[in-house]
């Protein structure tokens, strides 16, 4: 599909009418960045030990190793393989019905008339489109006819639309394997933008790995850079104003300590160590303390 997505970009540099340019320089384009796709994958296959490589010279089938290779993380649950084989056979169905819907374009070309015109101003936009009777005038051309004006909006945008989506889940499921901390990132702009194939060039010497141990390693790392840091820079705020830990820091036992102990008053209120404590009231009477 990227072909028609070069072909399209194409048109926006030249005045329209010489298609084959747009043709060519789609061909070209896709050309380029299927190569850089298919010596990708083949790289990749070839360091994880995926059998049948030449699918990743084989168009549609390239798509479905798009999904070999990625196998490691799954698609919602489901085998990104089997996402990729669908994904691959709806490409090979939107190209065939593309081709077509080009090819009845050009047989219908030479009886458009001007259906509708638009103004803006001074400016002036024409539509053009078939007459009414030319089903009858042509029916040799009745079937390009209903190309012409139905395919697109009734079959070519939707199945588009599910093939896209296909290959949001493909794409994301690889980037995650082989490109996890910019993965995102890379299946965005391969929706985008036709360029999947350089991205995938890209990672071809990249470790593939499950996104899940990623982000446990990222974790660990984290965790020991944290532990790192404590053990390195002692953290102030976990002592009081006597350099003693608090009485709430980790691994006190939560009584307040005696800044004065160590005068030797045997733990008593008196910093001299005097017995400070009061008297007993009813010691002429024979009591005794406590």
């Amino acid at each position: 599909m990227d072909f028609f997505d070069y072909a399209n970009i194409s048109n926006y540099f030249t005045d329209g009418q010489t298609l084959w340019v747009n043709y060519l320089v789609g061909g070209l384009c896709f050309a380029i960045v299927f190569i850089f796709q298919s010596v990708g994958l083949y790289v990749i296959a070839g360091r994880a030990g995926y059998r049948h490589r030449w699918m990743a010279f084989i168009p549609f089938l390239n798509t479905y190793y798009i999904g070999v290779c990625g196998q490691k993380n799954r698609c919602f649950n489901i085998e990104t393989k089997r996402v990729a084989l669908f994904a691959s056979v709806l490409e090979a169905v939107l190209f065939s019905a593309f081709v077509l819907y080009f090819v009845s374009i050009h047989m219908v070309t030479p009886h458009l008339v001007v259906v509708d015109e638009i103004r803006y101003g001074d400016v002036v936009y024409y539509i053009q489109g078939l007459p009414d009777e030319f089903a009858v005038m042509r029916p040799d051309l009745a079937w390009a006819g209903w190309c012409y004006e139905h395919l697109y909006d009734i079959v070519l945008w939707w199945v588009d639309l599910i093939y896209t989506l296909l290959l949001v889940m493909v794409l994301s499921s690889f980037f995650q394997t082989y490109a996890p901390r910019r993965y995102f990132m890379y299946t965005l702009i391969s929706i985008i933008f036709p360029v999947q194939g350089i991205l995938i060039f890209l990672v071809r010497n990249n470790t593939g790995l499950r996104y899940a141990d990623y982000v446990r390693g990222e974790q660990e790392k984290r965790y020991r850079m944290y532990r790192e840091y404590t053990r390195n820079n002692e953290n102030p705020y976990d002592r009081n104003d006597y350099g003693r830990p608090r009485d709430d820091a980790p691994g006190s036992d939560g009584k307040q300590g005696e800044p004065f102990s160590e005068f030797g008053n045997g733990g008593t209120d008196d910093p001299f160590g005097f017995d400070n404590s009061p008297s007993d009231p009813f010691d002429d009477l024979g009591g005794h303390k406590n």
